[in-house]
């Protein structure tokens, strides 16, 4: 058997969609530097580190 590879980056829309906010709060966040991303040329990649321990930042 092969073991399906465990995801390490969300998208942007999948934060918004998992953390119930718009993807405008999402991009807010990256930019201001709450939400922990790296970009790669145009897009950004959220660790999914940052998305299942959000005690570290605030999206309100």
């Amino acid at each position: 058997m092969t073991e399906t590879p465990q995801k390490r980056y969300y998208r942007p829309d999948e934060v918004a969609a998992i953390l119930r906010v718009s993807l405008a709060t999402v991009y807010r966040r990256i930019e201001d530097g709450t939400l922990p991303a790296v970009q790669i040329g145009a897009v950004y990649r959220i660790p999914v580190s940052a998305v299942d321990s959000p005690s570290d930042f605030t999206l309100k």
